[in-house]
C-alpha cells in the first residue's frame, strides 16, 4: 500500500513538472513571437531604410536569370530587420560581435549594390568599427563599380555617405568606374566633391583601373588639378608608368600645355623619361626656358636626383646647360659633392667647369679627404 502512494505521488509530480514546462514553452513562444512583432513595428515604423534606397536599389542583379529590378522590401528589407533584432537579444562588446559577424554571413545572398546600401544603413552606427568590414567592403566595391556611376541617384548618395570609411571605398570606386567606360565623363561626379582627400581618393581610383592610353587618364588629372598645377596622383601615375611605355605620348601633350603643370609633375616627367630615352628627355628640357629648367632640376633633386647624371650626360653641350649645372651645384656641393663634382664634369665652359669644381672639392675634402683628393688627381693631375 505503501508503494502504491509513493507511486501515485511520483507520478503526480511528474504530470505537474510536465505541464509546467508545456505551459512556459508556450508562454515562451508566446513572448518570442511578441518580441518579434514589436521589433518589426519598430523597424517599419522608426527605420527609414526602404524609403530612403528605394529609387538606388532598382538595380540589375548579378544573374542571368534575375529580373532587369526587384522590391526593395524582399532580400534587403529583410536583412536590415534581422540586424536590428539582434540588439533585443546582446548588447555592449558581445553585440558588436554579433553584428559583425551577421553582417558578413548574411551579405552573401545580396547584389554587390544591395551590399553597399546596407552597409550605409549600419555605418553610422559602427562607426570605426566599420574597419572590421574592410574585406567585405572591397569584395562588394570590385564588382559594384559597374552600378555605381549609372545613375544620378545613386551619385548624389555616395556624396552624401557619413562614413569615412566607407565613402573613401566609394570614391576610389567611383573613379575606377569612370576610368573604364568608354566616353564617360568624370568632371560633373568630380566638381561635387568638396574635400581634398576625397577628390584624391576618387582620383587614385581613376588611375588604378585605367589599362588605356595613359595619356587619357594625364590630361583629365590636368584638368582636376587646382591653378598651381600641383597633383601628387599626376606624379604617381607617371612614375608607374610600364618601363615600355611610350612616353611620348605623355610629353607631346605636356609640351603644348607646360604652363599648366607644376615643377614637380614635370620633374616626375623628366624623370621617367630618362628611363627609356635621355636624349628626348634632355631635348624636351633643352627647349625649355632656363629658370623653368632650373626648377624641374631643383624638384629632381629631391625626388629622383639619381636621374640628372644621365639626364646631363645626354644634354648636348650648350651654355644654358652649362647654367643649369652651375644652379644645381649650388645646391648639391653641400649635401652630396661626389654628384656635384660628376655633375661639374658636364660642363662644356673649361675655365668655369675649373672654378666650380675648386669649390666642389674644398666641401669635399672637409667631409672625404681621401675620396675628394683621389676624384680631383683623376681629373687634374697629381
Amino acid at each position: 500500500m505503501a508503494k502504491n502512494k509513493k507511486f501515485v505521488g511520483l507520478f503526480i509530480a511528474f504530470a505537474f513538472s510536465l505541464t509546467a514546462l508545456l505551459f512556459y514553452g508556450v508562454y515562451s513562444d508566446e513572448i518570442s513571437l511578441h518580441d518579434q512583432d514589436q521589433g518589426n513595428e519598430k523597424l517599419e515604423s522608426g527605420k527609414e531604410f526602404p524609403e530612403r534606397f528605394a529609387s538606388l536599389t532598382k538595380q540589375p542583379k548579378h544573374s542571368e536569370n534575375a529580373s532587369n529590378s526587384y522590391d526593395v522590401n524582399d532580400s534587403l528589407s529583410e536583412v536590415t530587420k534581422g540586424y536590428d533584432l539582434l540588439k533585443s537579444k546582446f548588447s555592449g562588446k558581445s553585440l558588436r560581435d554579433e553584428q559583425i559577424e551577421y553582417i558578413g554571413r548574411v551579405t552573401i545572398g545580396l547584389s554587390p549594390m544591395e551590399i553597399c546600401l546596407f552597409l550605409d544603413y549600419v555605418s553610422d552606427e559602427l562607426g570605426d568599427d566599420m574597419e572590421r568590414l574592410a574585406h567585405l567592403i572591397g569584395a562588394a566595391m570590385s564588382t559594384a563599380d559597374s552600378e555605381l556611376g549609372n545613375s544620378e541617384e545613386i551619385q548624389k548618395w555616395v556624396i552624401s555617405v557619413k562614413s569615412p570609411i566607407f565613402k573613401t571605398a566609394l570614391l576610389r570606386e567611383m573613379g575606377r568606374y569612370y576610368s573604364g567606360v568608354a566616353g564617360s565623363d568624370p568632371m560633373p561626379f568630380y566638381q561635387k566633391i568638396s574635400l581634398e582627400s576625397e577628390k584624391d581618393r576618387f582620383l587614385a581610383g581613376f588611375i588604378e583601373k585605367f589599362t588605356g592610353d595613359v595619356r587619357s587618364p594625364i590630361e583629365w588629372l590636368i584638368k582636376f588639378s587646382p591653378e598651381s598645377g600641383e597633383h601628387p596622383q599626376l606624379i604617381k601615375v607617371i612614375k608607374n608608368l610600364p618601363e615600355s611605355y611610350d612616353i611620348s605620348k605623355i610629353s607631346q601633350y605636356s609640351s603644348e600645355n607646360v604652363n599648366s603643370l607644376s615643377d614637380d609633375v614635370k620633374g616626375a616627367l623628366i624623370g621617367k623619361w630618362v628611363d627609356t630615352d635621355p636624349v628626348a628627355a634632355a631635348n624636351f628640357l633643352a627647349g625649355s626656358k632656363i629658370s623653368d629648367a632650373e626648377q624641374i632640376l631643383g624638384s629632381m633633386m629631391s625626388s629622383s636626383s639619381e636621374k640628372l647624371l644621365p639626364l646631363m650626360s645626354a644634354w648636348e653641350n650648350t651654355p644654358q646647360k652649362d647654367d643649369a649645372i652651375s644652379h644645381l651645384l649650388q645646391n648639391f656641393t653641400i649635401h652630396s659633392p661626389q654628384l656635384a663634382w660628376e655633375l661639374g664634369l658636364q660642363m662644356s665652359n673649361a675655365e668655369n667647369r675649373e672654378l666650380l669644381l675648386t669649390e666642389v672639392y674644398y666641401e669635399w675634402a672637409e667631409k672625404n679627404k681621401e675620396d675628394a683628393d683621389a676624384a680631383w688627381n683623376k681629373f687634374f693631375g697629381e
